[in-house]
């Protein structure tokens, strides 16, 4: 109601970027589409890194 809620909440509770953001500026003055590309950005590379570990695991386990 009073307009000072973040517009996008599950942006700002999943959002990688956005946690770094809001430390350092207001949310709102920040381009929402680009937060979305980062925010998908960074999921990949977080999802990549887990498969790599998950990946270097195995193959040590199997030597």
């Amino acid at each position: 109601m009073t307009g000072y809620d973040p517009h996008n909440l599950f942006l700002l509770m999943f959002s990688v970027p956005m946690w770094f953001v809001e430390l350092f500026t207001d949310i709102h003055r920040v381009n929402v589409w680009f937060m979305y590309a980062l925010t998908v950005l960074s999921w990949a590379l977080i999802g990549y890194l887990g498969d790599l570990g998950i990946s270097r695991i195995r193959t040590w386990r199997h030597l």
